[in-house]
């Protein structure tokens, strides 16, 4: 009879704790793309939904920011509480030098949820456009490259006695292409394609 009783209660404390969660945890790790090397210092946002919005809709409806929590130096970062008001949550990520991350997954409560993030780099290049002839035959040219903030024409410029310095963000950890070319004939002049190191500043140089 004894042993009986025990095998009862030994049924009650299983059946415990499988109870299922009831708050939210969300945790992962964050790394640098290209390199796969751990990002430390990262700020995420822990974002509620409101309940009404589900959380397969990230975005619509009433949010609210929940707690902020930082990667630590191997990148892991971890939320969680007990209850849960939200009926759904999202996350973005920030850190200085990298985009910001906004990934569109909704992530449900009553669980545990392992969220690996990568932040993609940012690098810099300072471009130095010099005619050396001073008069030549190209009156005008463009430069392009894949600027962060990029305009179609917003480096057209006067190539007479031209000598100027560009700074400009791109992505780092990748191979970027950089072209100089004859605005009034489309023909290039000098074409570049530089690995840039992530939070590097590259000097490149286009003398024609």
């Amino acid at each position: 009879m004894k042993n009986a009783i025990i095998f009862f209660f030994s049924i009650l404390l299983f059946a415990a704790c499988k109870k299922d969660f009831e708050g939210i945890e969300i945790k992962g790790r964050i790394t640098e793309v290209g390199s796969g090397k751990p990002v430390a210092g990262a700020k995420v946002f822990i974002i509620g939904i409101g309940p009404g919005d589900g959380f397969l809709s990230p975005g619509n409806g009433n949010e609210s920011i929940v707690d902020t929590v930082f990667s630590n130096e191997n990148g892991d970062y971890r939320f969680r509480r007990e209850d849960s008001p939200f009926g759904g949550y999202r996350i973005i990520i920030k850190r200085d030098k990298y985009q910001d991350k906004y990934p569109s997954r909704g992530i449900d409560w009553h669980s545990v949820n392992t969220f690996d993030i990568q932040l993609q780099p940012y690098a810099w290049v300072k471009i130095h456009l010099k005619n050396v002839n001073n008069i030549s035959n190209f009156s005008w040219v463009k430069l392009n490259g894949s600027w962060i903030n990029w305009e179609s024409d917003k480096y057209v410029l006067n190539a007479k006695n031209l000598d100027q310095i560009i700074f400009e963000t791109l992505l780092g950890n990748k191979s970027q292409k950089f072209t100089l070319k004859n605005y009034t004939t489309n023909i290039n002049i000098d074409t570049s394609v530089i690995f840039l190191p992530a939070h590097d500043t590259i000097p490149i140089n286009f003398y024609f």
